[in-house]
């Protein structure tokens, strides 16, 4: 698939930095697809509700 064929949809999203007391940084390891090879890191957060306060 082409990235010019790929549906994209806008959405508000919150993102936290969390820092234990040593400075390491907390991440989220996924895969676009369980059985895809690439993997990527990303930080804790998630999609904002309409109506939802940030």
């Amino acid at each position: 698939m082409r990235g010019s064929d790929c549906l994209v949809r806008e959405r508000l999203t919150a993102r936290v930095l969390l820092f234990d007391p040593q400075g390491r940084l907390l991440l989220v390891r996924g895969r676009a697809t369980p059985d895809a090879e690439l993997s990527f890191w990303f930080t804790v957060g998630g999609g904002v509700d309409p109506g939802e306060t940030l």
